[in-house]
């Protein structure tokens, strides 16, 4: 937590809002799953960035089978596998913010003093030439292309994987193809789950709550009105 707050004074000059601090102590010192509401411009995913960046180098996880997704028996042909040494996946729904949300994280992670290059996976990668995907510590990616792109790659080192602007993707085609993913294809089975969106009820609660260990911790920025809101609150945050 020391190591966060710091970050914050050194990135923005002033320190977490209440409810980043709620973010970053569920998922560090709790250990708990998160999901994380609220409207623009509140500091959702910069919490989220920076809580994933200190999971991957934290065993701040809880096993998975406190979840309804939990490791099962790949049948995959060995000689088809890949095993990558990834231990943050971040994946969005808005294709427009990928520049934006790879910068910010490059960003967070010089803060940190974290090393380890980044993986950018988009409907236009170069999906077939994964050699790179052994090496990158951090993967970012479009949710859609994500699942499609990493069939047959294992992820044993996984520490940390984010979902953001979830409402978009929360069907269940997608629950269902999630759940293969964390059963068949992450070979740990500590790791933690971070779902944000502006809105998350009914259906798209229901579905992303099933991605989620049975305590996870819900953090709604929307009942916090700060009456003089942080600098980096006021201009808008790319990512």
């Amino acid at each position: 937590m020391n190591k966060a707050i710091k970050a914050f004074k050194t990135m923005f000059n002033g320190e977490p809002s209440p409810k980043q601090l709620k973010v970053l102590s569920n998922g560090l010192i709790h250990k708990r799953d998160i999901m994380i509401t609220g409207s623009c411009g509140k500091g959702k995913t910069i919490s989220a960035i920076l809580l994933s960046l200190l999971l991957m180098c934290n065993d701040a996880t809880v096993e998975r089978s406190e979840s309804t997704v939990s490791n099962g028996e790949h049948k995959m042909n060995e000689k088809e596998k890949i095993i990558s040494k990834a231990r943050m996946i971040y994946l969005t729904t808005d294709v427009l913010e990928m520049r934006g949300l790879v910068n910010s994280i490059k960003y967070v992670k010089s803060v940190l003093e974290i090393e380890g290059s980044i993986l950018e996976i988009t409907d236009d990668s170069p999906l077939t030439k994964f050699d790179m995907v052994e090496n990158c510590v951090i993967i970012v990616s479009l949710a859609s292309d994500f699942l499609k792109a990493t069939s047959n790659i294992m992820f044993p080192f996984l520490k940390s994987l984010t979902i953001d602007s979830c409402p978009p993707i929360a069907n269940q085609t997608f629950s269902d193809d999630f759940k293969d993913f964390a059963s068949y294809n992450v070979m740990n089975d500590k790791w933690n789950v971070v779902v944000i969106g502006r809105k998350i009820r009914g259906n798209t609660y229901s579905v992303m709550k099933e991605l989620l260990m049975k305590k996870f911790a819900v953090v709604s920025f929307n009942d916090e009105e700060m009456e003089e809101k942080p600098k980096y609150l006021k201009r808008k945050f790319k990512g």
